[in-house]
């Protein structure tokens, strides 16, 4: 049986954590933990690596995360992810996918 290997991304609501403008517990909190980009994750498993979703933050958390090269890409799970696609995603997302 073949391994499955889930990398999030990102964990926090779909604006974020910190919201702009809210000063609740959470998002004051100079904990690192409460500090969490919108959802993505990587799927990998024997010769594949697929991203689910992309966000504004996708550039950061590739990086961060050592995430270099994906095989496939399913662009969103909601329709926002469609609206936010911008040309700077893109262009990450194919080098991503050309090497």
């Amino acid at each position: 049986m073949s391994t499955i290997e889930l990398l999030f991304l990102g964990t926090g609501t779909s604006a974020g954590i910190p919201m702009i403008g809210c000063h609740c517990e959470v998002c004051s909190s100079a904990d690192p933990h409460d500090h969490r980009t919108r959802p993505s994750v990587v799927i990998s498993y024997p010769g594949s690596r697929v991203l689910v979703d992309t966000t504004p933050e996708l550039r950061l958390q590739c990086v961060a995360n050592g995430v270099d090269l994906i095989d496939a890409l399913r662009p969103g799970t909601k329709r926002r992810s469609m609206r936010i696609w911008a040309a700077d995603e893109e262009s990450t997302t194919d080098l991503l996918l050309e090497r």
